[in-house]
């Protein structure tokens, strides 16, 4: 009757290792998943242009940005507490000025990325 006994629980110890082991990896991952989603909200990885508050610094390093890209036209205006900063409009061919109009495509894309 033991060797019954033994041959009967014998599956089911490495059965349980199996359990531990999915259980405990699956917990790591969430682990890992939610340290990952509070970076990103937090912004680890993002380095800001200027610290927080310094609206000069933030104009200063934005026109930089955008002038050693040279994407074209670009018309740069920063906002706070609804009223204009700072504006700089770049140009290849005409002019631009506060009135131009321009066409938007997937701005959404440009917002996020900057931050």
């Amino acid at each position: 009757m033991r060797s019954q006994n033994a041959n009967t629980r014998a599956p089911q110890r490495p059965r349980r290792t199996l359990v531990w082991v999915g259980l405990t990896a699956a917990l790591l991952l969430i682990g890992w998943t939610a340290l990952i989603g509070v970076g990103v909200v937090q912004g680890w990885s993002h380095r800001p242009l200027a610290p927080r508050g310094e609206t000069s610094a933030f104009t200063t390093a934005a026109l930089a940005r955008i002038e050693s890209e040279d994407a074209g036209n670009a018309a740069f205006v920063l906002l706070d507490d609804g009223r204009v900063v700072s504006e700089h409009f770049q140009s290849i061919g005409e002019p631009l000025n506060r009135d131009t109009l321009f066409q938007v495509a997937s701005l959404s894309k440009w917002v996020t990325a900057w931050g």
